[in-house]
């Protein structure tokens, strides 16, 4: 009887085992996943720290634009001669008038960055799928190494996007 006992909690145990771990699994897959179509839906990825930004109105002074220039430290996907990247994004303040867009990531002078960028119907580079195509980095205070969020390294990061690249 007591060997029913223990190979039914054995049976129990590796039941719960193998369902907490799945959904670990899928949850890592997950966002996995989400990375890997935001990098293969994007035609740069850089690694940069932001050094301007200028908002000007359009042409018939109906939408205000800002773009923002970037020094590329390092080009993930992509290629480009130039040191210096610019992205336009919607919105900005001319004078005192401003134009904010939901959904459209925000910019600070010397922050450093992660950004996943798209050609658009004009051929501007445009951050891909809006604030999901920004990662802010900092630094660990304890250790000094470059952190996505609290807990993701940058070089942990660059290697999981360049896994995904099949150039």
């Amino acid at each position: 009887m007591m060997l029913k006992y223990t190979r039914l909690i054995y049976q129990l145990t590796l039941t719960v085992f193998f369902v907490v771990f799945s959904g670990i699994n899928g949850l890592a897959q997950s966002g996995n996943s989400e990375l890997q179509k935001l990098t293969a839906s994007s035609d740069l990825i850089i690694v940069g720290k932001v050094v301007n930004q200028n908002s000007q109105w359009n042409k018939n002074k109906t939408r205000i634009f800002t773009q923002v220039s970037v020094n590329a430290e390092e080009y993930l996907k992509g290629k480009s001669e130039e040191k210096q990247i610019v992205i336009t994004k919607p919105g900005g303040e001319v004078g005192d008038v401003g134009e904010l867009y939901s959904h459209v990531p925000e910019f600070v002078k010397d922050e450093e960055v992660l950004l996943f960028l798209k050609k658009d119907g004009e051929n501007k580079l445009v951050v891909n799928k809006g604030t999901q195509g920004k990662y802010t980095i900092s630094s660990n205070n304890d250790s000094g190494i470059k952190m996505i969020g609290e807990s993701k390294s940058l070089e942990n990061y660059k290697i999981r996007i360049k896994s995904f690249i099949r150039e």
